[in-house]
């Protein structure tokens, strides 16, 4: 009877052990995980916006632009960069065009000529630091623009896009609901699955006639009102890097049901 209870102890003495080591070897990989992070946002970040011309060229056109890199953190402009790489691809990401320039208080400003290297089509503009390149947010700016060959093309065609981009729109009850204002969620991710940032877009019914209008947030998420009709269609028009994107919005309309609304009431 001894040897058995002392076999139970020693169990138990081990057990507890185990369980301590458990204990201190979670708590040390939380402090090694919240030391990471703090070392990780510890660091500066910068981001860039670039203000261009216009948004389509005729070939030999410049491409005038200025760009502002500031500090994501104070909203203010970056003190510690010098240098902004701008450059250009085409849609096989082939750099056509490259330069470094002077950032001065935040700011540098130039042009990029637009020559016999360009055909007709879309070309990717993008303005970036070094220093971006430390970490894995798309701080950099990217921008689609539309060069055009009077040569080969007589007229300018704008062309609409189905579906390059991921977007969801979700009732808020679970489904549309007839004759009532049903408010829809919107969720926009580009293909890599980040949410479209600050993006506009429109609602129109089979006839084309304006619905109504919304914008995402930063992360890509918004939502529009809508009041639902049995019998009509719906189609929603974006517009996100000079493309155009048309979704249909097939939702079945229920003629009876309950909708869901939340409001927010400030005191």
């Amino acid at each position: 009877m001894k040897n058995s209870t002392r076999f139970r102890i020693s169990k138990l003495f081990i057990l507890l052990i185990f369980l301590s080591s458990l204990s201190l070897s979670a708590q040390d990989k939380a402090k090694e995980i919240v030391t990471q992070y703090q070392d990780y946002t510890s660091d500066a970040r910068e981001v860039v916006y670039v203000h261009l011309n216009k948004s389509a060229y005729i070939k030999g056109e410049a491409i005038g632009f200025t760009a502002y890199v500031l500090d994501k953190k104070d909203k203010k402009p970056s003190k510690v960069t010098t240098n902004l790489y701008v450059s250009i691809e085409d849609e096989n990401n082939n750099v056509l065009k490259q330069k470094l320039l002077k950032v001065e208080n935040g700011v540098a400003a130039n042009i990029i000529k637009i020559d016999s290297s360009f055909s007709s089509g879309y070309y990717t503009f993008k303005a970036y630091t070094n220093w971006m390149k430390n970490f894995n947010e798309q701080n950099y700016f990217v921008e689609s623009v539309k060069v055009i060959d009077p040569k080969t093309e007589k007229t300018i065609i704008t062309e609409s896009v189905k579906n390059s981009i991921d977007a969801q729109f979700l009732p808020e009850g679970g489904h549309l609901l007839n004759g009532v204002v049903n408010n829809v969620g919107v969720v926009l991710k580009d293909y890599k699955g980040y949410g479209v940032q600050s993006v506009k877009g429109e609602v129109v019914d089979q006839d084309n006639n304006l619905i109504t209008e919304f914008a995402v947030n930063e992360l890509g998420i918004g939502k529009f009102p809508l009041l639902a009709e049995i019998g009509k269609s719906y189609k929603v028009n974006i517009k996100y890097l000079n493309k155009d994107y048309s979704f249909d919005f097939n939702e079945q309309v229920e003629p009876l049901g309950v909708t869901l609304s939340l409001v927010k009431h400030r005191n």
